[in-house]
Formats: structure tokens, sequence, C-alpha cells
């Protein structure tokens, strides 16, 4: 709280330091406003975004309503929330202000309304397999979506409420020095239901850790920066619990992430 509190009030008289603004500026008195809130100072985390000289958007909007939902002394009003649907926004805030108003319409009695800005949030985030939304929902809507996985739904979702099913078909991924798009063999891997589930791009790059390819020739490879590579290695190792990428690999095969061909070969090149 301190350091985003720092962020946003930066002294305009460091010449090494500007203030932030635009997007950065909603995005740091957001990130606030949610501290407040997960804390229960919903009070303050109103006031903080009723007050504030930044521009209303969908990311600050939504931050409010829930505020507003989750408090007990105050009431939410949806109706701006409601007619921001097209306004531009980051995809998991897209989805965010589809699941907040879920939430309300299940509060307020209205089933279907909740349905279908669950079946919004759904669609939004089926291609990019984004489940943090999801996870970090109202109870409510957590409720509807435990219903939803009992009947065998959005098997993509495979959130940690419900495990995924036996007969799951694995993922394939290239898994060779060409195009994504090239012919080759391909590396098998699965999410596992005991560590939080890779992203499509983080099991590619971890099918191609396991062919000991650097840093470098990973980015070549998938056509894409170093630095957004050292992201998504990040994440893994901290999904996998490991701090080293050898770890990781070794800690993919025990959860049987690659295919055991995989290990045979890691081992012999090392």
């Amino acid at each position: 709280m301190a350091d985003l509190r720092a962020e946003r009030g930066s002294d305009l008289a460091d010449s090494a330091t500007a203030p932030p603004t635009g997007w950065l500026e909603s995005a740091l008195l957001v990130a606030q406003s949610e501290v407040l809130t997960a804390l229960g100072r919903q009070g303050d985390a109103i006031r903080l975004l009723r007050h504030s000289p930044v521009p209303s958007d969908v990311a600050s909007e939504g931050a409010l309503q829930r505020a507003l939902l989750t408090s007990s002394d105050a009431e939410p009003d949806m109706a701006h929330l409601l007619r921001l649907a097209g306004a531009p926004a980051l995809l998991s805030t897209r989805i965010d202000r589809s699941l907040l108003l879920a939430e309300h319409f299940l509060e307020e009695r209205d089933p279907a309304a909740a349905e279908q800005l669950l079946e919004q949030g759904l669609r939004l985030a089926a291609d990019v397999g984004l489940r943090r939304p999801f996870r970090e929902a109202g109870p409510r809507v957590k409720g509807l979506l435990r219903t939803r996985a009992a009947a065998r739904r959005d098997l993509w979702l495979q959130t940690y409420w419900d495990a995924p099913p036996q007969d799951a078909t694995p993922a394939r991924i290239p898994a060779q020095r060409a195009a994504p798009s090239g012919e080759g063999n391909v590396v098998t891997l699965m999410v596992s239901p005991l560590i939080s589930p890779l992203t499509s791009k983080e099991r590619e790059v971890l099918g191609h850790l396991a062919e000991l390819l650097t840093t470098d020739e990973i980015a070549s490879v998938m056509f894409v920066s170093v630095n957004t590579i050292r992201t998504h290695v990040r994440s893994i190792l901290r999904k996998l619990g490991v701090t080293r990428r050898n770890d990781a690999v070794r800690r993919a095969w025990d959860l049987d992430l690659l295919v055991r061909g995989d290990a045979d070969h890691y081992r012999s090149a090392r």
C-alpha cells in the first residue's frame, strides 16, 4: 500500500521521477482501491475512487462497484458499468466486468441475466485460457460455476474446485527448432491439478526448456522477444514451485507434464 501511494504521489520536484499519467495512473489507483477492498476497508476504497481526479474507465468503475457490492453500508449502482459494455479495456478487465455484473444480478435474483453475463465472460476467457478472474469472482458466481463444472461444462476452466476429467485430451505443442507452423515432432503436455495451470504459451516454453534451448533460441523459435520468454520462464518457475530451469523440467516430468521420451533425451544430453 505504501508503494502504491508513493508511486501515485511522485515528487514533482524530483527530476528523476514523473507523476504517473494515463493508463498507469488509472492502474495504480485501481490497485490501491482493490487492496483496500481486500482488507475490508471498502469505505476507504469508495472515497478514493470517487474523489480521484483520474477519469473513470471500465477498470476503476468495476473496482468502485466491487467495493460497493461487498460493503455492508453502501449500495452498488451498476448502471454506469452496464453502459461501459463497448468501452475499450484490457481483456481481463472486460471479463472482470462481466463476472461482477453477474454477481450483482445473482444477488438481485435475476439468474437469467447472470447466466448471460457469465457466458460472456467465459467466451472472452476461453480463447486464452484466462482463469484468474474466475478464481477471484464473488461467492455467487463461484457457486454457479461449481454447478456448471458438475455438469462437465467449460472443461477448459478446470478451476481449483473441479479436478480435470480422467479422459481429458492432452494439449499438443510444437517442440522443434522451426516456425510454430512447421511440421515435426511434438511434446505432449497436460495441466496437472497439483499446480496452478500453465497457459498454452507457458507450456510451449516448457517444451523448449526440455529441449535445452537457450532463452534467445526459444525467442527465435516462438517469434517473440527475449523479455517475453523471460516473463514466461519466471511464471513457469513460480507455478511449479522451483527456482531453476533444470528443476522446472524435472518437476514437469514428475507431474507428467512432459512425455517420458523427453526425460531420456534430456538426461542423455546432460
